[in-house]
């Protein structure tokens, strides 16, 4: 299949090289949406120290916001919402929890289709969920698809059930390759590790 044409825009938190399974997660999406045939941008936030800096993950192109700080999961970024009025995309697909780029689309009310890959409840913070979620739910009104990556889970989820008529399942998608078919760096790490902790285990 072939999505020659076809722009999309990731809102991540961050990206590789930036650890995480969701940074993993955009990546190995944007990667293969490149691969076949889309146009593929990233907009995350600067996971390092620094300025807003535009870079090439191959065909994808990253652009790391700056940030002046943060305070209870929020990244201030003064370009972020200036970034988000003058995207050129067909499709928005933004990885939540990320209260960052929520309230910034928020302000800029980007009018691009938007797609939510749903990862995860607010889980044993009452106080920050009582705070953040009127603006979620104000935010899921012009979300066109929501994607949680297990049945179980769109139907545990109290949050999720509120928008049934807009879930769509999809599991999330791993790269088998860099396991079947690990580097020479990645193996002789893996030899490293077996001769510290391996001994006697």
């Amino acid at each position: 299949m072939s999505h020659t044409g076809l722009r999309v825009c990731h809102l991540g938190k961050y990206y590789p090289p930036a650890p995480g399974g969701i940074e993993t997660h955009v990546r190995t999406l944007a990667q293969a949406q490149a691969a076949l045939g889309a146009t593929v941008r990233v907009v995350c936030v600067n996971h390092m120290r620094g300025p807003t800096i535009i870079e090439q993950d191959g065909p994808v192109e990253v652009t790391r916001l700056g940030r002046l700080g943060s305070a209870a999961k929020i990244d201030f970024c003064p370009r972020l919402i200036t970034t988000l009025c003058n995207i050129k995309a067909d499709v928005l697909h933004l990885q939540t929890p990320n209260p960052t780029m929520v309230l910034a689309l928020l302000a800029a009310r980007p009018n691009i289709p938007l797609v939510v890959t749903y990862q995860s409840d607010v889980v044993n913070k009452p106080l920050r969920e009582a705070i953040f979620r009127p603006f979620e739910r104000k935010l899921y009104q012009r979300v066109q698809v929501i994607l949680p990556s297990s049945q179980a889970y769109a139907e545990g989820s109290s949050f999720l059930r509120s928008y049934a008529d807009k879930l769509h399942v999809l599991p999330m998608g791993i790269d088998l390759k860099p396991y079947l078919e690990p580097t020479e760096a990645d193996r002789a790490r893996a030899v490293e590790i077996r001769e510290q902790h391996g001994r006697g285990k």
